[in-house]
């Protein structure tokens, strides 16, 4: 989906209620990933039926980095998502959602981690794979604000 979304996180959860096709599991994948698994999407699929046939629950595939403290290639599943009806909180302009997104659904039990992954995560700031390029640059300048946001959040026990 293309559009003009003020923020990286409006884009994330652009038109996903709109879209015209039932869907049983989506996959926000992101410009730094690279899908490594070949039949990445039928493994999402089977994976999905398999842990989650009611489709209330959520993948967590390994993004082949040292952390394995938060989820950051989201996919869930139809139920899931309709608890809450975004795919990251709509308060987040860039970083700290997944933060957010990982706490929630290990505080549900609706989440399974998963190795190996399907897609290996290149951040910049990790210092391998992709390079700092200007959409980086322009999404960073809201790590102080997404953070704090994040923690305050947290605190008040992720209100919607």
């Amino acid at each position: 989906v293309r559009g003009n979304s003020r923020t990286k996180i409006e884009a994330c959860n652009a038109d996903v209620n709109e879209y015209a096709k039932p869907w049983d599991v989506i996959l926000l994948i992101s410009d730094d990933f690279f899908c490594r698994r070949k039949g990445w999407d039928d493994i999402t699929r089977a994976r999905m039926v398999e842990l989650y046939p009611d489709t209330d629950g959520c993948l967590w595939f390994h993004d082949g980095s040292k952390q394995r403290l938060i989820s950051t290639l989201s996919c869930m599943g139809r139920a899931y998502y309709s608890r809450f009806n975004y795919l990251y909180h709509q308060s987040y302009k860039s970083f700290w959602p997944d933060n957010e997104y990982t706490d929630i659904a290990r505080s549900l039990g609706k989440i399974t981690f998963i190795e190996p992954g399907i897609a290996s995560h290149e951040n910049p700031a990790w210092g391998t794979g992709m390079k700092v390029d200007a959409t980086y640059q322009r999404n960073r300048v809201f790590w102080k604000q997404d953070e704090a946001n994040y923690h305050r959040r947290k605190t008040l026990g992720f209100p919607a």
